[in-house]
């Protein structure tokens, strides 16, 4: 049995972890413990010995957790392209996709061009960099790290854009 905690900052993100785990009841059991859950860094003799002996034996339990890691990697996705236009333009639109997806602009620099965005989308979220060189013929390298199926989803989003604005439409 393990122990998973998930924060949020706001009752959108709170909603979002409880749809998460709605999906999963099906698949696991899930318990939402009932009552007031704490931790406690020590030994917890005196407090449980209280809590009992105030609220009856059978509505307390105390479980002993150890922390575990959980080894998941970020997929990490790169998009390469050559335009035949000047890398100011190039810039301008790929600042016009990252804004259509919601990306929020974290770092730039000017030497060498890179911009580095957070993006959140319905299928979770990911840090995407983009690196700008060239003048006439713009070189554009956005990397793209994130967990699937995020990952999958931004790079084929911005993938579809970028595609569109090389074809000339």
């Amino acid at each position: 049995m393990y122990l998973i905690t998930a924060k949020y900052s706001n009752d959108a993100e709170r909603k979002r972890i409880e749809y998460i785990l709605k999906q999963w009841e099906n698949k696991v059991n899930i318990i939402k413990p009932s009552g007031i859950t704490v931790l406690v860094d020590g030994e917890p003799d005196d407090i449980v010995k209280e809590l009992m002996s105030k609220t009856g034996e059978d509505n307390v339990s105390v479980f002993k957790l150890g922390e575990t890691t959980i080894d998941i990697e970020k997929s990490k996705k790169t998009i390469e392209l050559s335009f035949n236009e000047d890398v100011n333009v190039v810039e301008k639109f790929v600042g016009f996709v990252m804004a259509k997806r919601k990306g929020i602009l974290k770092r730039e620099s000017k030497t060498p061009r890179i911009k580095e965005y957070s993006i959140y989308t319905n299928k979770g979220g990911g840090e995407v960099s983009v690196r700008l060189s060239g003048d006439k013929e713009t070189k554009l390298s956005i990397t793209i790290e994130a967990f699937e199926p995020a990952a999958s989803y931004i790079y084929q989003t911005i993938k579809e854009d970028l595609e569109y604005f090389g074809k000339g439409v």
